[in-house]
C-alpha cells in the first residue's frame, strides 16, 4: 500500500512540476495521460511476464526500478 501510494504522489509532483515549468494546465494533464497510457501499454506484456515467471521476483524488480527512477528525480 505504501509503494502504491508513493508512486501515487510521485505522479502528482512530477505533474505540478510540469504546471511550475510551463504555466500550462494541458501539458500537467497531458503528464498524467501518459501515465494511464503506460500502464494500458505494459498490461499485456505484464501478464505474459507473470505466467511465465516467479512473481515475488517481479515484484522485486519493479519496486528496484521504482526506487531508483525515484532517486533520479530526486537528483
Amino acid at each position: 500500500m505504501a509503494a502504491i501510494l508513493g508512486a501515487e504522489a510521485q505522479t502528482v509532483a512530477v505533474a505540478w512540476q510540469v504546471y511550475s515549468i510551463t504555466h500550462r494546465p494541458l501539458d500537467s494533464d497531458l503528464q498524467v495521460s501518459r501515465c494511464f497510457c503506460r500502464g494500458c501499454f505494459f498490461l499485456l506484456p505484464a501478464g505474459h511476464v507473470a505466467d511465465r515467471f516467479d512473481r515475488r521476483e517481479i515484484i522485486l524488480v519493479c519496486y528496484g526500478l521504482q526506487f531508483v527512477c525515484t532517486t533520479a528525480l530526486l537528483g
